[in-house]
């Protein structure tokens, strides 16, 4: 079985090495899967041929494996629990069984654990194990190596003989490292690349046809799609109406990436026969039947392809050389019929689509459009069509369309316990089929035979390139990514991976080649000020605002006051810390909550919850938190930039805490701002709001950044830039109300000439 490689490598890995490793990420393959070279290569934007791809991906791949499993093992708390040794059996694997002492563990099929003579401190004797089953016995396979097996079971008697009262082996003691469910879905869709219908396209955007068919939309349909989106929107839905390809739609903050969604889905359920192509031209049957046969080297599996040998003898008493006179004869009178280029074989109409995002949040936040504004009929009409969502960890609001409820009402509902029967019957009646990347590779869909020629991945752009592999091995024709490249990335365990560009999704991979990008260029959600450093700063001033946006935003009150107006910047000095391996700084905490309790006491009819706080730095969102709850305030929203992808608020308040006077407690302190200058967290942490951003911040450490300098100066330029007196600043924000002039900054930031602190004119 090819996934007993996978779980071969995992097995034999040296845990105690693999800790020690972590920091240098050396490389571990397994024996026969070497490749030439012994170091990691770079993810290139196109490859030569499916040995390639292989021969790139499969060493980044168990590099990030290992940093996967090092991850989960020291941030997850799983505790070590003590099971005595029944016996072992060697077969594919060495399996072990142990009865647990005690309650029930919580450990599940294929989960990876470590088993160890004590509970585990790095650099004990150990060995590495996958769940095999978790009944009464719990069955462990481990590798067929006896070295380490020996070498446990040894250290086991060791301390057995430290105990004169014990007679047998001492008990032993399993630990839950993670779950690989995902890992091995990845290497599965890996190994199988070579069986994908698009596997030639994703190879080299080369091999795409230079021209497709498409299908069409019906009249009334297209006509109520026009009504109700915009134009690049409209543009970006008749382009996922390819029979054959890969479409890619960019949606950038606040574009409504959701609604096309939609349209994407009502268009493709409701589309008809095939728009005739641009490239049209005449052929007779028989040109058409030689071109054919020359692109398929075996055209007798063709369902409709009529091998003129089949008919020699259909009439034994007919002269053969007649029948070749009379089958030329009736070429040649044929008259010519219009064939398409692009594709000789009849597009099928989609009936089952596959909808996947990389996280849970992705995926039920399209559910939630779909449930709540349903899609539209060939006559643009709601309609409800049966929508199934697999996998689990769901949002509960969604539960009444997951595959288990639907499953257990049915089962109800009809007295019928053959609940495989049922599961199957709800999976082949659902028109779209919705799963995270990784459920779409569960046994759900694995063994259910069913055929899903269109897949939609949402937030492709956050998903790495072996993950989007998983959806598409069931007979994808049609691949439709819709993301935003210039928002966050995967996120990826191992750094060296990074450096090797296994963080860089599929949507970025194709757009380097030159894919034709589709960007939803109308944002319905920042006001203006805000939207113009936005689209100026990250998608080439391309985004634009509604015609009606000021309608939308509104004009809060808190704009009567200059600390509340659309972009803000408050300049603080404040002592750069680290702590818990990130970075925080305590005064910048203090000002962001004394900011909230100001709007709280100066505007109570405004809702808090439609504030949110932002830091790059997980120990700054803890130091947050702390500061609130002396304020009484424990439901603020403070999160890292990771945890406000996909969000928006009315407010967004963002600490930056990186500044130029740094605590004697930072190690090796960098004169750059560390992944503060990613333009694509940036990006994320500045495009949340709807009305307000307030950026607090050491303007002269940020400044050594382009863009956070862009921000700045630009701030100035609007007269929204102040200085924070931090002595006292609840007094500070009295005495800014009565004249905010006082405190303002308004030189421009220059890098080519630094500006100290003290020349900063007020």
């Amino acid at each position: 079985m090819d996934l007993h490689k996978f779980q071969h490598f995992i097995l034999e890995l040296d845990f105690n090495k693999i800790l020690e490793q972590s920091k240098i990420n050396q490389l571990e393959v397994p024996k026969d899967e070497q490749i030439e070279s012994d170091f990691l290569c770079k993810v290139p934007i196109s490859f030569g041929d499916e040995n390639e791809y292989q021969k790139i991906w499969k060493p980044l791949f168990y590099e990030e494996v290992k940093a996967n499993i090092v991850k989960s093992f020291q941030t997850e708390t799983y505790p070590d629990v003590e099971y005595k040794f029944e016996k072992h059996k060697k077969d594919e694997f060495t399996k072990l069984d142990f009865q647990l002492i005690g309650q029930k563990d919580q450990l599940n099929f294929r989960d990876l654990v470590l088993i160890s003579c004590t509970p585990y401190q790095q650099g004990d004797q150990c060995l590495l194990g996958l769940i095999e089953n978790n009944q009464d016995i719990v069955r462990v396979n481990v590798q067929n190596n006896f070295e380490p097996i020996g070498a446990l079971f040894e250290k086991n008697m060791i301390i057995n003989q430290q105990n004169p009262n014990q007679k047998s082996l001492k008990n032993f003691f399993i630990r839950k490292v993670t779950g690989l469910s995902t890992l091995e879905r990845e290497f599965r869709a890996l190994h199988k690349f070579g069986d994908l219908m698009l596997k030639s396209i994703l190879l080299s955007l080369d091999t795409q046809p230079k021209v497709n068919s498409y299908f069409t939309i019906p009249y009334k349909l297209d006509q109520k799609l026009h009504s109700i989106y915009n134009s690049s929107q409209y543009e970006a839905i008749q382009q996922t109406l390819k029979t054959h390809g890969i479409t890619l739609i960019q949606g950038p903050p606040g574009t409504g990436k959701t609604k096309t969604v939609l349209g994407t889905l009502s268009v493709l359920l409701q589309s008809k026969q095939e728009r005739p192509d641009l490239n049209l031209v005449q052929k007779t049957s028989l040109e058409v039947e030689q071109e054919y046969n020359q692109e398929f080297p075996q055209p007798w599996k063709s369902s409709n392809y009529d091998d003129w040998r089949d008919h020699i003898f259909d009439d034994v008493e007919q002269d053969i050389s007649n029948y070749f006179t009379n089958r030329l004869s009736d070429f040649q009178k044929e008259k010519p019929t219009p064939i398409y280029k692009s594709d000789y074989s009849q597009a099928k109409i989609p009936n089952k689509i596959l909808v996947c995002g990389p996280s849970n949040a992705s995926v039920d936040e399209i559910i939630r459009k779909v449930l709540e504004e349903g899609l539209l009929d060939e006559n643009g009409q709601r309609s409800d069509v049966p929508i199934v969502r697999i996998g689990e960890n769901f949002d509960p609001t969604l539960s009444k369309v997951s595959l288990e409820c639907l499953v257990q009402q049915r089962v109800y509902e009809q007295q019928n316990q053959d609940t495989d029967k049922v599961k199957k019957e709800i999976l082949n009646q659902a028109k779209v089929i919705f799963g995270t990347l990784s459920s779409s590779g569960s046994n759900v869909l694995a063994q259910s035979e069913l055929k899903f020629d269109t897949v939609i991945i949402d937030e492709a752009a956050q998903a790495v390139e072996i993950s989007t592999l998983i959806p598409l091995q069931y007979g994808c024709r049609r691949l439709i990514l819709i993301g935003d490249p210039n928002q966050l990335p995967a996120t990826i365990f191992s750094s060296i991976c990074g450096k090797y560009k296994y963080d860089q999704s599929l949507f970025e991979r194709l757009q380097k080649q030159g894919a034709n990008v589709h960007l939803l260029k109308t944002q319905y959600r920042m006001h203006a000020k805000i939207s113009k450093f936005i689209s100026t700063t990250f998608y080439g001033s391309e985004l634009n605002d509604y015609e009606h946006l000021e309608r939308l935003i509104g004009t809060p009150k808190f704009y009567d006051y200059y600390t509340y107006s659309p972009v803000v910047i408050l300049h603080v000095k404040g002592y750069e810390n680290f702590t818990r391996n990130s970075y925080c700084n305590e005064m910048e905490a203090k000002v962001v909550s004394e900011l909230y309790k100001d709007m709280k006491n100066k505007f109570p009819n405004f809702n808090m919850n439609n504030l949110g706080i932002v830091s790059p730095y997980s120990q700054q969102v803890w130091l947050i938190n702390k500061q609130l709850k002396k304020l009484n305030e424990d439901n603020v929203e403070v999160k890292t930039v990771d945890g406000f992808q996909g969000r928006e608020k009315d407010v967004i308040i963002f600490s930056s805490v990186r500044s130029k006077f740094i605590s004697e407690n930072v190690k090796n302190p960098k004169k750059g701002v560390g992944f503060l200058s990613d333009a694509r967290r940036m990006n994320v942490s500045l495009s949340r709001c709807r009305q307000s951003l307030i950026v607090v911040c050491d303007i002269f450490k940020i400044s050594c950044n382009e863009r956070w300098r862009s921000l700045i100066n630009y701030s100035i330029q609007l007269g929204s830039c102040y200085r924070v007196e931090t002595e006292d600043i609840s007094e500070w924000f009295q005495s800014f109300d009565q004249d905010p002039l006082r405190y303002s900054i308004i030189n421009e930031i220059t890098f080519k000439k630094k500006v100290k602190p003290e020349q900063v004119k007020t």
